[in-house]
């Protein structure tokens, strides 16, 4: 799920919507931080041979997405690539649009947030008025969710998008605003106070605005959690 500017867009939604486009062979659509809307839609295109990957095709990408779906649904971002990845079993690596999408747009001080030992992988970026914004799920350290319980994947991720937040020089009181994807309500409701007793222990008394926002799925399959959090670093 992308919150750009206060809206819900549901990525493969948008994603379904491209591939209608004749000119469209394969996509994939991720959210990318933006100061001013939070997040807004990118989309990477792999066109058709005999198309050309032209700022027209973009605007006429983006006119079909707002046709078919909601305007406010479109991407507001297009950028044009030869393959996406994939796994060994064909399924998309949205994680790794994220990365790639980061890596293109980085200055220095964007870079000394990533994990010097890539322990775990993330969505993350300093905006220019210091804004860090970081999404994370529960990855232990070799990249794996291990944790099945609701509680014990919202410690890990609130670990990992401490960590993050410690990677750009920040702390818990940094942090103004979060928001919590979960995908089941009353499995979230009967682990409340163990996820109460983490977030004390892990973040103490600061409590930013936060939200906490129902999905039918998480990208990561095994994800039951994830933290999508804004910090203002000095």
């Amino acid at each position: 799920m992308i919150i750009s500017a206060g809206y819900n867009i549901a990525g493969p939604e948008v994603e379904g919507a491209l591939l209608s486009h004749p000119a469209v062979a394969e996509c994939g659509v991720v959210g990318e931080p933006d100061d001013e809307r939070g997040m807004v839609v990118k989309a990477f295109v792999v066109l058709r041979p005999g198309n050309k990957p032209d700022d027209e095709m973009k605007k006429n990408l983006q006119e079909h997405v707002k046709r078919n779906i909601a305007p406010y649904k479109y991407p507001r971002e297009v950028e044009f690539v030869a393959a996406l990845p994939r796994t060994e079993t064909g399924k998309l690596q949205r994680f790794r649009l994220r990365t790639e999408g980061r890596e293109h747009h980085e200055d220095p001080a964007t870079a000394r947030l990533g994990d010097a030992e890539g322990l775990f992988e993330r969505h993350c970026r300093r905006g220019r008025d210091d804004r860090v914004h970081c999404g994370q799920v529960a990855f232990d350290s070799g990249n794996v969710i291990q944790e099945r319980t609701f509680a014990g994947q919202f410690r890990q991720t609130l670990k990992n998008t401490l960590a993050v937040l410690a990677e750009a020089g920040g702390r818990p009181e940094h942090i103004v605003r979060m928001t919590w994807y979960i995908t089941d309500k009353k499995e979230y409701l009967a682990a409340i106070k163990d996820v109460g007793a983490a977030y004390r222990e892990l973040i103490g008394r600061h409590y930013p605005a936060m939200a906490v926002v129902q999905v039918v799925a998480l990208m990561e399959d095994a994800a039951k959690v994830e933290i999508e959090t804004t910090a203002v670093v000095p």
